[in-house]
């Protein structure tokens, strides 16, 4: 398989970061891959894994890179200052990330980026786990994942281009979406999943663990994901987690109001119609359930 980069910078080595890694370093999508992160233990197991070539604490290592990529691999509250500390040191380097929110990131840097002339393409593959750090680092971590890009206006067509080669080299199919309109997707797909596991798993008394099964488990297990990681989610995406929040509300308000009046034909109606919404296992044919692109 051919390089898409000379180089890859993976900026913050965790479970992403060393995933991507491995993943192109077993596909030869770059001649060298370069790990970045404030964590020298980090990113020494990276280095150790085979997840990166070199690793620094710094960013003096991208002024003489040419054909670069850089990935930001961080929790979403670090991406706009250091996409900014990367376009002021080689403003060469195609800049992307992994974040989980993307309309204030996006705009942000479509702002920031204009006095290096340097490009910003956001993308989110939806692959992860609640696991953390480079030791789960899988290479084949995004097949048959959907990554989402999302452009700017200001983007370059061929930097977006080859953004997509690289994700689809990892095994993942892409989709490009405004910023704004990925938000409002994943605040109901993933942001507001998270927060109601969260919230489940905080009614759980000790005494309870005995008698939680499989279901219980399946359920809460994302409330495993880093605080620190979810706490950037949530209040970067704070409206539209806010506004799905409500109406998830809403629906359970419509259950117990079913349930107060043991009203059987209201809660049957209610699980069957939630049922029709279940979502068809990882790695289905999406068809024409994508929403609209750009372009």
């Amino acid at each position: 398989m051919p390089k898409t980069f000379s180089s890859l910078i993976i900026v913050g080595v965790g479970l992403l970061g060393s995933s991507v890694g491995l993943a192109a370093k077993k596909r030869n999508l770059a001649e060298s891959v370069i790990g970045i992160g404030n964590c020298r233990q980090t990113l020494d197991i990276a280095l150790q894994r085979g997840a990166v070539d070199q690793i620094s604490t710094t960013l003096d290592c991208l002024t003489e890179i040419t054909d670069g990529l850089a990935l930001i691999c961080t929790p979403v509250g670090a991406i706009v200052e250091l996409a900014e500390k990367i376009a002021a040191v080689n403003s060469n380097i195609l800049i992307s990330d992994v974040g989980s929110t993307k309309g204030n990131i996006c705009c942000e840097l479509e702002k920031r980026l204009l006095k290096y002339d340097a490009c910003f393409i956001g993308a989110h593959p939806i692959a992860g786990s609640e696991k953390t750090g480079p030791e789960f680092g899988n290479a084949d971590l995004f097949q048959d994942r959907l990554t989402v890009l999302t452009p700017m206006s200001t983007s370059c067509p061929r930097d977006i281009e080859r953004l997509q080669v690289f994700w689809e080299s990892l095994g993942a199919r892409t989709l490009l979406l405004e910023p704004n309109r990925h938000d409002e997707i994943l605040a109901r797909t993933s942001h507001l999943p998270h927060a109601v596991a969260a919230a489940l798993a905080s009614l759980l008394r000790a005494s309870d663990h005995p008698f939680c099964g499989a279901g219980f488990a399946d359920t809460t297990r994302i409330a495993l994901g880093s605080p620190a990681v979810w706490t950037d989610i949530f209040l970067e995406n704070q409206h539209r987690l806010l506004a799905v929040l409500d109406e998830f509300g809403s629906r359970l308000e419509e259950l117990k109001s079913a349930i107060r009046t043991a009203d059987a034909v209201a809660v049957s109606r209610f699980l069957e119609s939630a049922q029709e919404h279940v979502p068809k296992p990882y790695g289905f044919s999406l068809g024409n359930s994508l929403p609209q692109t750009q372009g």
